[in-house]
């Protein structure tokens, strides 16, 4: 059990300090305000975590624990996991693995309220 805990702090803090430096680098690019470079840059990481974790599935490796994937997924990475499932075949099966269905819909309402409530007034 620690060494499954281990790595799901090692992938949430490896994830959030790639996360931090892409958004002020894509904020300090671009311009853009914090939150829209962060959801860019989330993405991105999202997309790429489950690209690796596809990978290490195939080759046997330790895995990305799937509490990591959806904790990132939360944070606004859900077009990242939506278009990492679809392009990796990965975690596709709906019956085995329910929750990476449940997971981004719960994240779009958040974030697209999120959104909403700091762009749209």
């Amino acid at each position: 059990m620690y060494k499954r805990h281990r790595y799901q702090i090692n992938g949430i803090v490896i994830g959030g300090v790639l996360t931090i430096i892409n958004t002020l680098i894509i904020q300090n690019v671009t311009g853009w305000g914090y939150y829209l470079s962060w959801l860019l840059s989330i993405n991105i990481i999202t997309f790429a975590m489950f690209g690796m974790d596809k990978s290490m599935a195939k080759g046997g490796m330790v895995r990305i624990p799937e509490i990591v994937l959806h904790i990132f997924t939360l944070a606004g990475g859900v077009i990242g996991q939506l278009l990492g499932r679809a392009l990796f075949h990965h975690k596709t099966n709906v019956k085995a693995h329910p929750s990476f269905l449940i997971v981004p819909i719960i994240s779009l309402i958040l974030n697209g309220g999120l959104l909403f409530w700091i762009y749209g007034r």
